[in-house]
């Protein structure tokens, strides 16, 4: 247990650091090694990577622009060909998002691998999508009711980056999706 806390902890502060463009040079010299691979299959290491090591921590910036917040989430879903998150109207993360499209979503595994995936959100209602998630997250329908709920949203990552990382001193991985 005290392993998964600090392995949270570190992961919160990898996304404070990140958001609050306070890397040090030495992480800012490592610039990860951008690999050519096709979206469709940046995408799908991606969502295995989330999907494996939930859950995933979502950082924005504080809707006066001063603060980075990060928090957990455990719902992730892939439709034709995006990443989309699901979250209330009611949240501060939507406030915040609205006012900044700007966001960063990081996780680790036990072995010290590690992803932190960066990109603008895309708020959508399409309700398709919202359909799916009540599918394949049965738990949205004791907070939301039905996929038509205007507090129930879904967002994609847009222009997303996503960089795969070591501790075991291999060079980081940068694909796009």
């Amino acid at each position: 247990m005290k392993t998964a806390m600090k392995t949270a902890l570190a992961m919160m502060l990898i996304a404070v650091v990140a958001l609050s463009g306070c890397a040090n040079k030495t992480e800012k010299a490592k610039n990860p090694a951008e690999v050519s691979v096709e979206k469709s299959e940046a995408l799908k290491e991606v969502m295995a990577f989330l999907t494996a090591h939930p859950p995933y921590y979502v950082s924005t910036i504080s809707e006066d622009g001063k603060q980075p917040r990060v928090r957990p989430f455990s719902f992730v879903l892939e439709h034709e060909g995006r990443i989309y998150f699901a979250t209330s109207t009611d949240k501060e993360i939507f406030r915040q998002l609205s006012k900044n499209k700007n966001i960063e979503v990081c996780t680790a595994s036990a072995t010290g691998e590690w992803i932190r995936i960066r990109g603008q959100v895309v708020f959508t209602e399409d309700l398709a999508i919202k359909q799916k998630a009540f599918e394949v997250a049965t738990y949205l329908i004791p907070l939301y009711q039905d996929p038509q709920n205007p507090h129930f949203t879904m967002f994609y990552v847009d222009k997303g980056t996503a960089s795969f990382n070591f501790s075991d001193g291999r060079a980081s991985r940068l694909v796009n999706f």
